[in-house]
């Protein structure tokens, strides 16, 4: 249940986070720059050819003064370009007043303000009102006309030709408004009117116009597009999710995103045609820069005219801007960006942060970076055919966007807690190993410690069986002996009957030295018994259990106790201290005499048995005692454990047998009852 609510704790921190950072700046900045990174990285194979600019630029303003210019030099300067016969003109200026300059403005100046008559006695009527020369230029010529949006009211009313179709669905369609038109007088009634309205994005940098916007229930198409479409212009919902709004005319169609803006392509600045205003008015240019082209007409001199910053980084004054939208829709180079795209990139970003987070969770950081990379590399790619074939953009920068950022604090939080529980986990480990160091010291205390007991055990066991030894000595001794005393009194006889000779000397000195060196031959098994030798030498197994045996037969033979050994056929060589080992069989033996002796075992018998099976050579020693309790079973190799009645055994033996095993020859000595009493059995 922790488990759930701390993951559905995870997920809705997610989600807020990704809420969050949608909304914000950074990810349109972040989207903005692979916008930009497309649009500047596409070849672009078309150029310029459609139009040509015509400019106020500093060379006129040298020859004709500042601007504006009276009307009618505009008016001979369209007169100029309209004879030779382009297929529309553009222009970029807004006649909302009348002209200061013209003659009969300045007679009611004068008139207003100082009550005095001008007269302009030599000038023809026809120049007397420059608007009025102008206007018949403009309203006889193919000319297109901006309109701007502003919140001062004018006082005349902006008179639109009927150009776009306002149907129930074009109501539907999401346009940008326009609640304030500033527009030129009544009198100049243009072929056509187009806004220019110019907006840059937050950055700072121009990459999007409006193609049709809305006044009341007026459609106005923007000053480029105005300046193409000679026919009625349609506006409709796309067929496909490919933008928000298809605009058709003629026979061409444009498909835009919201508000029905295209992306704008632009071309580099040195392909556009441009012409000097005063070139024109001069008549030194080719007319064939001219004739069927869009001709605009507007200034790019400083402090004239806004300048705006393009995808490409370059400044180009309005002018530029509404060539660059002509010719994108005369080359097919426009682009749109659907709406529903950041949504899109949104629920993808969200939910592969999600599969990222459940791998974090799984501490798989390796297919964290495989579903990030490979996703990242995904969208680009889809990106760029989206971009290529349909001449869309997925606003992609909200997906890497969103995914790197929740990707780098997703990575620096698991990193904070993995730094955590790493410091912590070292802390429990220096603990540890303090803790560790404290208990080896401890146990080479304790080990010490055992070893002294061991030791002292040990020694108990050979003080104890040194005693049992003397018995066993003293029967050793007392045939011996008995044998030396009976033949000191037959020598006594002899010699009082005269019997002695070199040859009866001879014979009783041999006989006396038997017996003396079968009793120095016991001692020595008695010494090698006690003291071993705890050499390492090669020993065979066969030859040392007979040894053994041969120790104790005087103990065995008076109480008729008959040991039947099965040798091994082959010789079985062990490597270790071979009086330890005999030690161990010894004690073995003795334990089994002890318990045959205090039960008075009826034909007391021990079986022997030495074989090899593959590379463990096994010895098994049975007595016929009756065996050994099941309740006593596991303590009868614990110190100081004894069953021995009137033997008195110390209970040393058998712990010390087990310990010889274990450590010198790494075997086990392990204990059962067979048929008729217990088996000790040593597996080496």
């Amino acid at each position: 249940m922790k488990y759930k609510l701390r993951l559905a704790g995870y997920i809705l921190a997610t989600c807020l986070f990704y809420l969050a950072l949608f909304y914000s700046s950074t990810m349109q900045y972040v989207d903005y720059r692979l916008l930009d990174f497309f649009n500047n990285s596409t070849v672009n194979s078309h150029t310029p050819k459609s139009t040509v600019v015509v400019q106020i630029d500093d060379k006129s303003l040298q020859q004709l003064g500042q601007w504006p210019w009276p009307r009618i030099v505009t008016a001979k300067l369209i007169d100029k370009i309209s004879e030779n016969k382009p297929k529309a003109i553009m222009l970029d200026m807004v006649f909302s007043e009348k002209d200061k300059t013209s003659p009969v403005v300045i007679q009611e100046f004068y008139n207003s303000l100082l009550d005095q008559n001008i007269t302009f006695d030599h000038l023809p009527k026809e120049f007397m009102d420059n608007d009025s020369f102008l206007s018949e230029v403009i309203n006889t010529s193919h000319i297109i006309l901006p309109v701007f949006e502003n919140t001062h009211s004018q006082s005349h009313i902006c008179m639109f030709p009927n150009t776009i179709s306002y149907t129930q669905e074009t109501k539907d369609i999401s346009l940008y408004k326009i609640d304030s038109l500033v527009c030129s007088l009544p009198q100049f009634k243009p072929y056509n009117i187009g806004h220019i309205h110019v907006k840059a994005d937050n950055d700072g940098i121009l990459r999007s116009l409006s193609m049709v916007m809305s006044h009341d229930d007026i459609l106005i198409p923007g000053l480029g597009l105005a300046t193409i479409s000679n026919s009625k212009i349609n506006i409709t919902k796309p067929p496909a999710y490919f933008g928000d709004i298809q605009i058709n005319f003629g026979d061409k169609q444009i498909t835009t995103g919201s508000n029905a803006s295209i992306l704008l392509h632009p071309y580099p600045v040195n392909q556009y045609k441009t012409i000097s205003a005063i070139d024109i008015l001069n008549g030194t240019f080719d007319v064939k820069d001219i004739k069927d082209k869009y001709v605009l007409v507007g200034s790019n001199a400083l402090g004239l005219d806004s300048t705006y910053i393009l995808s490409d980084g370059l400044a180009r004054s309005g002018i530029f801007i509404y060539a660059t939208t002509i010719e994108n829709i005369l080359n097919g180079d426009t682009f749109a960006i659907p709406s529903f795209c950041k949504q899109l990139n949104l629920a993808l970003a969200l939910l592969v942060g999600l599969i990222l987070l459940y791998q974090m969770i799984k501490k798989q950081y390796l297919k964290v970076v495989y579903v990030y990379i490979v996703s990242i590399l995904l969208a680009l790619v889809l990106t760029y055919i989206a971009w290529q074939q349909y001449h869309i953009y997925i606003s992609i920068g909200y997906f890497v966007g969103l995914l790197s950022s929740y990707i780098f604090i997703l990575s620096l939080i698991m990193f904070i807690v993995d730094y955590y529980k790493d410091k912590r986990f070292i802390y429990e480990i220096n603990h540890l190993n303090r803790t560790k160091k404290r208990l080896h010291n401890a146990l080479e205390k304790s080990s010490k410690k055992r070893k002294l007991q061991k030791a002292i055990i040990f020694q108990q066991s050979k003080m104890a069986a040194m005693g049992e030894m003397l018995d066993y000595i003293a029967h050793q001794w007392s045939q011996p002996l008995n044998i030396v005393g009976l033949q000191i009194q037959n020598a006594e006889l002899s010699w009082d009957k005269g019997q002695i000779n070199d040859e009866y000397m001879s014979k009783l000195v041999e006989d006396i030295q038997i017996q003396v060196d079968y009793m120095a031959q016991t001692i020595i098994d008695f010494r090698s018994f006690i003291k071993p030798n705890d050499e390492i030498t090669y020993f065979d197994i066969n030859q040392t259990i007979r040894e053994a045996i041969d120790l104790l037969s005087s103990l065995f033979e008076p109480k008729g106790i008959v040991v039947d050994v099965k040798y091994s056929s082959e010789s079985l060589i062990l490597l270790g201290p071979m009086g330890e080992f005999k030690q161990v069989i010894v004690s073995i033996l003795k334990n089994a005499y002890d318990i045959m002796n205090d039960k008075q075992t009826a034909n007391p018998r021990i079986q022997i048995k030495i074989f090899k099976i593959e590379d463990k050579t096994t010895i098994t020693i049975q007595d016929n005692a009756g065996g050994i309790a099941e309740d006593i079973m596991d303590k009868i190799f614990d110190t100081r454990f004894t069953t021995k009645g009137k033997s008195g055994g110390t209970g040393v033996g058998l712990y010390i047998s087990l310990a010889i095993i274990e450590s010198k020859f790494r075997g086990s000595i392990n204990v059962s009852n067979a048929d008729e009493g217990a088996m000790f059995t040593i597996i080496i």
